[in-house]
């Protein structure tokens, strides 16, 4: 993993001409409405501050040098912020202190001389920006008390963000980001800050350095165990008791055993982490992800690009939703040339997924699926596209049968908050993506919990009912049907059963070829034909206005049925055929079912959870079919 990140930040780097630190700028802020950069230009000569409001796009965060804030106990000092209250207070005071002699460390003496004030603060003393100086605000607005500095604070921000209102209209949910400039210059122009954050991102983790061997690239070179300044920690190197032999940060041994960077792949990581956040992470089942590409082995003239690996993200993506799919399938017809290029690499690449869950300073890895091959991707995306054929030829045009990763996730319930369940659902992707077996057992539970949802309204899911529930649930249990045969055609399941051959004219065509290319056995044949008997009477009961639940689905114990069970369903759905005069259109096909039943009854070979399913299965098919058709009736009309 740390190597194809270390690839991914050296190619990112050689990608920037600037240099290092423009290879560190974070991805502009992602959000429906554009938010505004509020920029404060110091006029030094004029004695006064200029406000500026550009709107945030990718070429903004590089020139303004948003490279984030410094984490946890360091002290702030940066140019550009997304928290006002650093700017107004702690950064520029705190970077006067750390320049170097110089022009630029001069400059910023004279600013804060010019245009900051000391505010005594209970026993201490506070610096803050005069922001009397900025042009338009009034110049009588008296500075807020405060008992303690956090407080005074709180109220001197309060303060500026109503005269900012007032003055030029915009509020503190209209900008995302902050920058000071000086006499027009931006930070991106200002070379020795540039060089200053270098320095203080990288050479100062170098300060107590020592010789060694590279942790990621294996060579003999000046190192250091200092990864604090590392946007993500994939190793722990706070706790003491994770350091070999106890030793802690200590040159020889400790951390310095655990974990040591040379200088460039300290670099690299630096910028392969920062490629992650802003070109490579995305959403699947609710998980944040980072896409890491990377090469099984460098082909001749095919080194690693940042073109091609935003075109293999894309790839992976393409399965993770419908329209994900159609997408890059749109895009391949408008650039096919990626795509020839993509081809010609598919065979030497991969991709590893790495699962986690992030908050301000904090990282934990929730799964780790590493060197999925982009062939098995591509495998994948064929099998989505055979699924999705023969759910149209079986089911019609009119319903979703294009099934993804993200999908998946609405027909595998998992109580919301349950860390344990939702391991489960990222097990399922880490077999899916490296050809591991799947346990159908574990599917049936999943699929009985999925209809509980939709039949008896449950919240407590992942997966909501929606205004229609019955036809939620038929749709839901035939989307699994599908799954499942997706999970066949990748041998992720076995099947090898014999199917059924009906006589002529005892089940409709429809009925037999879905029968026939879902692969069905006897058992599940019988099932299936018990499942659409129970949708006949279920029609009548709405007919007649008994209930909007249609009462024999109470029939059902959707925990599981034994063998037993069936005997007295299939007996009562014999009953209910009499009661409502349907039973001599649907008797064949009661004759069939219940010959099947009988010829295994003494050796049933499916589970509780199975029988209760494949009852369902049929069930949604009748569903699905007549509202299907009656909604075409309806079209026609």
């Amino acid at each position: 993993m740390l190597e194809g990140i270390r690839q991914i930040g050296k190619t990112y780097r050689e990608s920037m001409a600037k240099g290092f630190v423009l290879s560190l700028v974070n991805e502009a802020p992602q959000g429906e409405e554009k938010k505004h950069l509020l920029g404060m230009d110091f006029r030094l000569k004029e004695g006064w501050i200029e406000l500026s409001f550009p709107e945030i796009d990718e070429r903004v965060v590089r020139d303004y040098l948003w490279v984030g804030n410094c984490k946890g106990n360091i002290p702030q000092d940066r140019l550009t912020t997304d928290r006002i209250w650093y700017l107004l207070s702690d950064s520029l005071p705190n970077l006067a202190k750390k320049l170097e002699d110089g022009g630029f460390k001069d400059v910023l003496a004279g600013l804060l001389k010019a245009f900051f004030v000391e505010q005594k603060v209970g026993e201490k003393t506070v610096q803050v920006l005069d922001f009397r100086k900025i042009k338009g605000f009034p110049q009588d607005v008296p500075f807020p008390q405060g008992e303690e500095p956090k407080a005074f604070l709180r109220e001197y921000v309060k303060v500026f963000f109503q005269k900012l209102k007032e003055c030029y209209g915009f509020s503190e949910e209209d900008l995302g980001l902050f920058a000071v400039t000086i006499e027009g210059r931006k930070p991106s122009e200002m070379e020795e800050y540039m060089a200053y954050l270098e320095k203080s991102i990288v050479d100062e983790q170098f300060e107590d350095s020592f010789e060694g061997i590279c942790y990621v690239c294996g060579r003999r070179d000046i190192l250091t165990c200092d990864t604090a300044r590392l946007p993500d920690k994939f190793y722990i190197t706070k706790l003491i008791t994770f350091s070999s032999e106890l030793l802690g940060k200590g040159k020889e041994g400790g951390f310095a055993k655990n974990f040591a960077l040379c200088r460039e792949c300290y670099k690299d990581l630096l910028a392969g982490m920062r490629y992650l956040r802003n070109y490579l992470n995305v959403v699947l089942a609710g998980n944040t992800l980072y896409l890491i590409p990377g090469l099984f082995f460098h082909p001749v003239e095919k080194p690693l690009t940042t073109g091609w690996m935003d075109l293999s993200k894309r790839y992976v993506v393409s399965t993770f939703t419908p329209e994900a799919f159609l997408e890059f399938e749109e895009k391949v017809e408008r650039h096919l040339t990626d795509y020839r290029e993509l081809e010609a690499l598919i065979d030497y690449t991969y991709v590893d997924l790495l699962f986690y869950w992030s908050r301000q300073s904090a990282f934990k890895i929730k799964k780790f699926i590493r060197e999925v091959p982009l062939r098995r991707v591509k495998e994948i995306r064929g099998v989505l596209r055979e699924v999705q054929k023969l759910g149209e030829e079986l089911l019609g045009r009119d319903g979703e049968w294009l099934l993804s990763l993200n999908g998946m996730y609405y027909l595998l319930p998992v109580r919301a908050g349950e860390e344990v369940e939702h391991r489960k659902i990222l097990d399922l992707y880490e077999r899916l993506f490296l050809g591991y077996p799947v346990d159908r057992r574990m599917l049936m539970k999943f699929f009985l919990i999925l209809a509980q949802v939709y039949y008896f309204g449950r919240q407590d899911y992942n997966v909501k009912p929606g205004n229609n529930p019955d036809l939620g649930m038929a749709q839901a249990i035939l989307r699994t049907q599908l799954l499942l045969k997706m999970f066949e055609k990748l041998s992720l399941i076995e099947r090898g059963e014999k199917t059924v051959e009906f006589d002529s004219g005892v089940v409709s065509a429809e009925m037999e070829e879905y029968v026939k290319k879902m692969g069905y056995s006897e058992e599940e044949t019988a099932l299936f034909l018990l499942g659409y008997l129970i949708g006949e009477i279920g029609a009548k009961q709405i007919q007649g206005g008994d209930s909007a639940k249609k009462p024999i689905l109470g029939k059902i114990n959707f925990n599981g049925m034994s063998v037993r069970n069936l005997l007295t369903l299939s007996s009562e759905v014999f009953e209910k055929l009499d009661q409502y005069r349907i039973r001599h259109y649907n008797e064949k096909i009661f004759a069939v079912m219940k010959s099947l039943m009988d010829a295994h009854i003494k050796d049933w070979r499916l589970s509780e959870a199975e029988n209760v399913y494949y009852i369902l299965s049929g069930y949604a098919f009748h569903t699905y079919r007549m509202v299907a058709g009656r909604k075409r009736e309806e079209e026609e009309q």
